[in-house]
């Protein structure tokens, strides 16, 4: 009898439309896919013992888009800055 688990990395691939359809919802621009691949690859070597669950992918990728935005609030500040 086969072993029909996919581990940990086929449960997070089996994720990743899931994960897409949250990331244009947190973003609504065109990084959406960019936010998905680094939540998954987060999610790949930090998950949980348990597995990643959709609640936890969640809060991973909530924190990501907080801090690209906190990033790019503060690259557009030094830019203004510097052009001044």
């Amino acid at each position: 009898m086969e072993d029909t688990d996919p581990g940990p990395l086929g449960q997070l691939t089996a994720e990743m439309a899931w994960m897409r359809r949250l990331a244009r919802a947190l973003l609504r621009d065109g990084d959406a896919d960019d936010l998905a691949q680094d939540a998954w690859i987060v999610a790949s070597e930090h998950a949980p013992a348990e597995g990643a669950s959709r609640p936890w992918l969640g809060r991973v990728m909530l924190n990501l888009a907080r801090m690209r935005a906190r990033s790019q609030k503060r690259r557009v500040g030094r830019e203004e800055k510097t052009a001044d």
